[in-house]
């Protein structure tokens, strides 16, 4: 059969997805993902904040966005129902290319990630979609003002604001 599109995946060792990828390495199993481009705002700045142990970016979303973000059932995971594109596809945890040294688009050397590889099995997208792009790298541009936002609200440090004790309140 045709090959699959293989891409490589970058994850840092404290992220939740670092977490995921463990529990599927410590089974042996390849581990879902859905890809979300073009997702609701709301999703994509809860998606830069540290959450506290028990509660995930869709639920400071729905938060934000003051309703619960919907969710589309794909193949073996769920994405964000209003995004533009969803690549689905598995995460090989044991898969370790080496591809260092790595750079962020700021050019900052990030040795200390770990590098998965992700096997698409899927591509779904609205009619005409749109790819939205964000300025990044330089102050002012957009991944400032979100960093900046959430450490306003105090969500760039897990637990550390009355908004999170709001928010946990919400799902216990």
């Amino acid at each position: 059969h045709d090959a699959l599109p293989i891409s490589t995946l970058h994850v840092q060792r404290r992220s939740d997805l670092a977490r995921h990828i463990a529990r599927a390495e410590a089974k042996k199993m390849e581990l879902p993902m859905a890809i979300a481009i073009g997702a609701p705002e709301a999703t994509v700045i809860a998606a830069r904040a540290i959450c506290p142990h028990g509660l995930d970016a869709f639920d400071l979303a729905g938060v934000l966005q003051q309703n619960a973000v919907e969710l589309i059932q794909c193949g073996h995971s769920e994405a964000p129902a209003y995004s533009e594109i969803v690549i689905e596809g598995f995460v090989q945890p044991e898969a370790h290319p080496d591809e260092r040294p790595l750079f962020d688009y700021n050019g900052k050397s990030h040795g200390h990630a770990k590098t998965y590889l992700f096997e698409a099995t899927r591509l779904m997208h609205r009619d005409e979609p749109i790819f939205r792009a964000s300025a990044l790298g330089k102050p002012g541009a957009e991944d400032y003002q979100v960093h900046e936002f959430l450490e306003e609200l105090r969500l760039r440090n897990a637990g550390g604001s009355r908004l999170w004790q709001f928010v946990h309140s919400l799902f216990s």
